[in-house]
C-alpha cells in the first residue's frame, strides 16, 4: 500500500421527519441503494431503498407512516460531518 494514501470511510446520514436516526440504523445497515428517475421520463421522485439486518424484527413491526418525510445523504465522514 502507497504511504500516506488515506481510506475514506463511508458515512450515510439519514433523517426521519426532522430526526437524525443514523446512529440507530447504521448497525444493521446491509445496503443502501439510490435510484436516480429522472432520466427514466417518469414524472416520479428518486427513490432511496435502505436495506437493515433485523433479526428481532424491530424495523419490520415499526415502520415509518405513510407521510413521513426522509432526508439521506451519503458522502464520507469526515466530509459530511464538516457539511
Amino acid at each position: 500500500m502507497a504511504e500516506g494514501l488515506k481510506v475514506l470511510t463511508p458515512f450515510l446520514y439519514v433523517e426521519l421527519n426532522n430526526q437524525d436516526i443514523s446512529a440507530y440504523i447504521t448497525p444493521f445497515l446491509l445496503e443502501f441503494r439510490y435510484i436516480d428517475n429522472d432520466g427514466l421520463q417518469k414524472q416520479e421522485s428518486d427513490d432511496v431503498e435502505i436495506s437493515l439486518h433485523d433479526p428481532e424484527g424491530f424495523f419490520r413491526d415499526n415502520p415509518p407512516v405513510r407521510s413521513s418525510t426522509l432526508k439521506v445523504k451519503f458522502s464520507y465522514e469526515d466530509k459530511i460531518r464538516s457539511a
